[in-house]
């Protein structure tokens, strides 16, 4: 079975600004159903929500553990400006204990699926 991390801010986590119009609850309930949503395809699915101040020492850890198909990285983190630093620290983090790691980017949180499927096809 292929298996995907997928990384996204928790919705409660006071450190991330949420993208525009979208609530802490709306977010908790799309992050959800985007992991039914994959594990119902077949993927076998982690979803992975540190805090991001603690972020890339929990990817760290979780990389030195598991090793994974595909690395989703959710639009939460890419599309608010301040959460750059993070997300080239994600990239970079993954790339430095798997070089040949696919990563792939939803447009939105009912495209996660697609996203998986286009990046790693069953």
């Amino acid at each position: 079975m292929a298996t995907v991390l997928f990384m996204g801010v928790a919705p409660q986590d006071p450190n991330i600004d949420l993208p525009p119009n979208v609530s802490a609850q709306a977010l908790d309930v799309g992050l959800n159903q985007s992991v039914e949503d994959m594990k119902n395809a077949g993927y076998q699915v982690v979803l992975f929500l540190p805090p991001i101040m603690e972020g890339i020492n929990e990817l760290e850890k979780e990389l030195q553990k598991n090793k994974y198909d595909l690395v989703l990285v959710g639009l939460s983190i890419r599309i608010v400006p301040k959460h750059t630093p993070y997300f080239e620290g994600i990239v970079n983090t993954v790339l430095k204990y798997n070089p040949s790691q696919r990563f792939a980017f939803n447009a939105s949180l009912e495209g996660t699926l697609e996203a998986a499927q286009r990046a790693l096809p069953l």
